[in-house]
């Protein structure tokens, strides 16, 4: 079981004594150079309990991984019913986060191909530059 702990947490992930004996655990800090070995992972954990928006929570959506996270500011971007698991950043929130995915992996599937397909058409290059054009589109106009 591959588990993959995103962002400044290598030590706590690393030292934590329950993670299950078979379990390969691989963390990624700032950016996400391996995603083949990302996408490979049966859960993706974002456990920040500070930043507004990691880039690796979004790249482990877009890889297809489920994810449990805390709810960052950027889990206020992906609407009512975001697709991944969001908990409390405490322990027992992220165990309890991890054991839902892991123990259902078919729910954890369901909500990995919406996270993946809301981040192609939210958060893409091809869905972001046309809204950045048209914003300096906007702004020149206004300038004119």
């Amino acid at each position: 079981m591959r588990i993959a702990v995103l962002d400044d947490y290598a030590d706590v992930a690393r030292g934590y004594a329950d993670w299950p004996e078979e379990a390969e655990v691989t963390v990624f800090t700032e950016t996400v150079t391996d995603r083949a070995r990302l996408a490979r992972a049966a859960v993706a954990v974002n456990p920040a309990d500070y930043e507004s928006g990691p880039l690796t929570l979004l790249e482990a959506m877009a890889a297809g991984t489920p994810v449990v996270s805390t709810k960052t500011g950027l889990v206020d971007e992906l609407g009512a019913d975001p697709p991944l698991l969001v908990v409390e950043p405490c322990v027992d929130d992220l165990a309890r986060g991890l054991a839902a995915a892991l123990t259902d992996p078919l729910a954890a599937a369901r909500r990995a191909r919406r996270a993946q397909a809301l981040v192609r058409a939210r958060f893409d290059w091809n869905a972001i530059v046309p809204r950045i054009a048209d914003l300096y589109a906007e702004g020149l106009a206004k300038a004119a």
